[in-house]
């Protein structure tokens, strides 16, 4: 996968993308991902919730990022449990939502994961559960900045983390890696990874959003798909910044306008 930087022929990289996507745009090559944890939710909030959760502790390496999405997610609903004496099983956003400050302290204790802590985690868990009661679900919260700045997605995104970050009421809050936003320059890997589990549906991506088409998402780019893009000679740079995020799609855009996102699952693993 080495294509000239000086012209870039999108018919012939449009030919190699396809057929990396007809090989392996499957969903028997999601393993280890952590879509996986995603993909077993069946109701839309539960799916989001666990989404979000499950985008934002992306870091590392797959199976690390899995096993502790799902001792999050499964650390909720058996807490919830204990305290309520109500079936949790396969919903920790309900299970959440039956917990205060006291049991998520209880229960995460003793989370590490990288360079965040359990207060990271305790604090972004009762800004969720506020969020949550107060529009009912994050598609929701980002619908209404879509409204509020005129469908202008980064600036939308941007109000969104804001928001997130006013909703928190803890004295604790998580450290500004966790949930960067677009006004710092960011790329915004996961929000964007997030964006496209919720937005896409197809065999690999689980859908469940309305707010926003395929069309208008934008590319979850880290120093990996860097290499990847540089490869497609889409860009020369290995900054990973908001602004290679926009050149990037924007390239995509020219091969699959209606879908930019379209081979970004097979881009990003390794026989790629």
């Amino acid at each position: 996968m080495n294509f000239s930087k000086q012209t870039i022929d999108y018919k012939k990289i449009a030919v190699f993308l396809e057929n990396q996507y007809t090989k392996y745009h499957h969903a028997e090559f999601i393993a280890p991902d952590p879509l996986m944890v995603v993909r077993t939710y069946e109701d839309s909030r539960e799916r989001e919730f666990a989404a979000f959760i499950a985008a934002h502790f992306a870091l590392g390496r797959a199976c690390c990022i899995s096993d502790t999405v799902q001792t999050i997610l499964n650390g909720i609903c058996v807490t919830a449990q204990q305290k309520t004496n109500n079936d949790f099983a396969s919903k920790p956003l309900s299970a959440l939502l039956a917990l205060d400050e006291a049991d998520l302290f209880y229960t995460f204790n003793n989370f590490v994961y990288r360079f965040f802590s359990f207060s990271d985690l305790v604090s972004l868990l009762l800004t969720l559960q506020s969020i949550y009661t107060s529009y009912g679900s994050l598609e929701n919260l980002l619908a209404q900045k879509l409204i509020n700045t005129e469908g202008s997605l980064l600036t939308a995104l941007s109000q969104f983390v804001s928001a997130l970050e006013s909703a928190n009421p803890s004295q604790h809050t998580w450290k500004p890696n966790l949930i960067p936003s677009p006004k710092n320059g960011s790329a915004c890997k996961r929000l964007m990874l997030f964006l496209r589990w919720m937005v896409r549906k197809d065999a690999i991506d689980p859908g469940g959003w309305s707010i926003l088409t395929p069309a208008a998402l934008l590319v979850p780019l880290d120093t990996h798909a860097i290499r990847s893009y540089r490869k497609l000679g889409f860009i020369q740079t290995t900054a990973v910044t908001i602004k290679t995020v926009l050149t990037v799609t924007d390239h995509l855009k020219h091969i699959a306008p209606e879908d930019p996102l379209k081979y970004d699952f097979v881009l990003s693993r390794p026989y790629a």
